[in-house]
């Protein structure tokens, strides 16, 4: 049978990854894709019907690996599940479909798996619990390609010389890492690649270590639109000799801020209330003399720059380092942030507003303080026509 080879490891995966023919894929990886269980005698419940009893399990059966349901003694073959989740498709078409589902994550490099803690899984919430998540890699497209161009975010930016950062993402699996719950979303997403970073990093801009943050732009909030495995250190970082520095309050903020100026470096967190260990922002303060944040005008924008700007001038005082911080808020009702504004507008429009504007909802972080201590706690309108409530 050519299409099992004994690996130490996995004794049903393909050495060759040039992919032709359903007999040379990848039979665990192509399960692992299809309802995000690549094990054998892991217990999950059955994707072939409502279930909440984890009472199937993948099994090898003359030569293959089969879905066994062992509560209704039956089981399935790759093609039987991919015909059931897609019933509109024929036999051939099941085939040639998951030939180039495996094919082309394995060609790529693609099946990397990341941990996600916590999180709002589907509609239900799941607490504490650790999963897994493998990514499948889709082609640039026009769709891919508009969503970042109506942005002025070029190719350049994404696949620099060094390598990918940002990839378009087609579908995603989760698995419990301690259990049976299992679940695969079909997804318009990109897969960003963010470096660990440490002091010896910042300095020389030489990383070595890697994470992945899964972005769906079109699902509402929590984990259907994040995931991925950052943690607070990973964080894209520019590295010019800037004297300044931008905070921006995400990855895709940060491209199309690449796009508008450079006469400054950028930095992306984790999110606008996560942030690096003090030695890393230490190390920020000493490469630049100015660091601007530029987070929402929201609530969570308001109060996270106001943080991150009090951390900022404790850790310049504690090691006497020179440090101006400017909080500045985007000035505009409309649109919350300069993606929002840049993919309304034309690249010279957006220019025209900024340059109009930009010391427009610039303050201190002592005026910061101010303008917060001065809001009441219900109803508040910060001027750029945000409405909420302050948190106490």
């Amino acid at each position: 049978m050519p299409f099992l080879d004994l690996h130490a490891d996995n004794p049903h995966r393909v050495r060759d990854y040039n992919i032709s023919s359903y007999e040379q894929i990848d039979q665990l990886l192509a399960w692992s894709m299809l309802i995000g269980v690549g094990k054998l005698k892991v217990k999950f419940c059955s994707p072939m019907r409502s279930d909440r009893n984890p009472n199937c399990e993948l099994i090898v059966r003359d030569g293959r690996v089969k879905l066994m349901d062992c509560s209704k003694a039956l089981s399935w073959d790759l093609i039987d599940v991919y015909r059931h989740l897609h019933p509109e498709v024929s036999v051939p078409v099941a085939r040639q479909k998951i030939i180039e589902m495996v094919g082309h994550s394995v060609r790529n490099g693609r099946n990397k798996t990341t941990v996600y803690t916590g999180g709002d899984i589907k509609s239900g919430r799941v607490k504490q619990t650790e999963w897994n998540e493998r990514y499948v890699i889709d082609e640039w497209n026009e769709s891919y390609l508009n969503f970042w161009a109506g942005r002025g975010v070029s190719m350049t930016q994404m696949e620099p010389k060094s390598g990918p950062i940002v990839r378009p993402l087609r579908a995603y699996t989760c698995s419990e890492v301690l259990g049976p719950k299992t679940f695969r979303k079909e997804c318009f997403g990109f897969l960003y690649k963010i470096p660990k970073q440490t002091v010896k990093t910042i300095r020389t801009g030489i990383v070595d270590s890697f994470s992945y943050k899964r972005y769906c732009p079109y699902e509402s909030a929590g984990y259907a639109k994040f995931g991925g495995n950052v943690s607070r250190n990973n964080f894209w970082l520019t590295n010019t000799g800037c004297d300044s520095l931008l905070v921006t309050k995400s990855n895709k903020d940060f491209l199309v801020w690449q796009t508008l100026t450079q006469l400054c470096d950028f930095a992306a967190f984790g999110s606008e209330s996560t942030f690096p260990e003090d030695a890393l922002l230490t190390e920020l303060i000493r490469k630049h003399r100015i660091i601007n944040i530029c987070f929402d005008p929201d609530n969570t924008g308001q109060e996270s720059s106001l943080r991150l700007g009090q951390i900022l001038e404790r850790l310049a005082g504690e090691n006497q380092l020179p440090l101006k911080v400017g909080i500045w808020n985007f000035p505009c009702e409309k649109h919350k942030d300069v993606d929002a504004y840049r993919a309304a507008h034309t690249h010279e429009e957006t220019l025209t507003f900024l340059r109009k504007h930009k010391y427009s909802n610039f303050r201190t972080v002592e005026q910061q303080k101010q303008f917060l201590s001065e809001l009441p706690t219900h109803g508040i309108a910060d001027g750029l026509g945000f409405k909420g409530q302050r948190s106490k």
